[in-house]
């Protein structure tokens, strides 16, 4: 649903634009968010303007000339995305050039099998200093499980409801994900195990609607669905407890790298059974939701890097890297031509 509110000159066509975006599925919350801060931009300094000049958007450039250069980036290619869509529907608008694509330089931490061994050991050992209602702790050991065995995102897993889990078809439905598309995940037996364990002792909260099907699956003590930020909390800590070293400031190990793993592992397990690199990106698209093979295809060159020797079996492996990673280039090249943002 569309129920942002815009305020200059431009707001229906904001909200055109945005809604056009919506119709395609995705959540659009960076589109949004970016449009509501030109929005506030045009009404402080060029209120009665309904059209746009390069002068107007460089001045808005500069005021997030601060920001790291992937987010200006970012910003930039919605704005000018939105004026293209201006032009197209007969406005007076100019096109700015597309900045300098920038590639988040962030490094997924994969952890290994035996990190994974100690981060879940030490979720199964936390403990509560004294006793908080609100705690989410009891959820912490099934929400890093369920992330780690399916890939999942954690505002995915935190959005699942009673009545998603099918343990008879071993599946759960994922109805708010990224992209706005509902998808299933399925569920070994491990993490079955350990889903039914946590369902056993969360029915003992003593609240009305706790087991409905409405009501979400992750909750803390006082029946609430979990914000994210405290999962984050819980297992900075556990992170530290199992010898990870957390390094802050948004250099991670993060709470979503388990999803980065658990693509990198998918790969492992394809690769190592003898199947093609290249034909196991739709396997890996599927099982992580992706909208393109793009997305798939950074897992299997991280991949590729870790276990040289998963793609030294044979050479027209080696060759599929290689075309993947020239396929990556030209895509990147038109991404920056076209302003490309979905």
């Amino acid at each position: 649903m569309n129920d942002t509110i815009y305020k200059c000159l431009l707001k229906a066509e904001m909200q055109a634009f945005l809604g056009e975006v919506l119709a395609k599925g995705y959540q659009a919350k960076h589109i949004r968010s970016v449009l509501k801060e030109f929005d506030e931009f045009m009404v402080t300094h060029y209120k009665s303007m309904k059209t746009v000049t390069l002068d107007m958007y460089d001045e808005w450039f500069e005021t997030n000339i601060r920001l790291d250069k992937h987010t200006i980036y970012q910003k930039s290619t919605v704005l000018i995305r939105f004026f293209k869509y201006l032009v197209s529907i007969g406005h007076e608008c100019s096109i700015p050039p597309t900045p300098r694509w920038f590639r988040n330089d962030y490094i997924p931490h994969i952890y290994t099998h035996e990190e994974i061994s100690r981060l879940l050991s030490a979720c199964d050992s936390l403990r509560l200093k004294e006793n908080v209602p609100s705690s989410c702790l009891m959820a912490i050991p099934a929400i890093v499980r369920t992330l780690y065995s399916t890939g999942i995102r954690i505002g995915e897993a935190l959005s699942i409801r009673n009545i998603d889990v099918d343990f008879d078809c071993h599946c759960i439905s994922l109805n708010k994900t990224k992209n706005g598309r509902q998808r299933l995940v399925p569920i070994n037996e491990s993490l079955e195990n350990v889903l039914r364990q946590y369902i056993s002792y969360r029915n003992k909260i003593p609240l009305d609607g706790i087991v409905s099907n409405e009501s979400f699956l992750f909750v803390n003590g006082l029946g609430n669905k979990i914000p994210k930020c405290s999962v984050s909390r819980w297992f900075i800590i556990a992170l530290e407890m199992a010898g990870i070293r957390y390094n802050g400031n948004g250099k991670g190990p993060r709470l979503h790298d388990l999803r980065h793993t658990a693509a990198v592992r998918a790969f492992e397990n394809l690769i190592s059974s003898g199947k093609d690199p290249y034909s196991c990106i739709p396997q890996v698209a599927l099982f992580l939701g992706h909208t393109s093979y793009k997305q798939s295809e950074y897992y299997l060159r991280l991949t590729a890097a870790m276990h040289p020797n998963l793609i030294k079996m044979d050479d027209s492996v080696v060759g599929d890297i290689i075309k993947i990673n020239k396929i990556l280039e030209y895509n990147e090249k038109q991404k920056i031509k076209e302003g490309e943002l979905y």
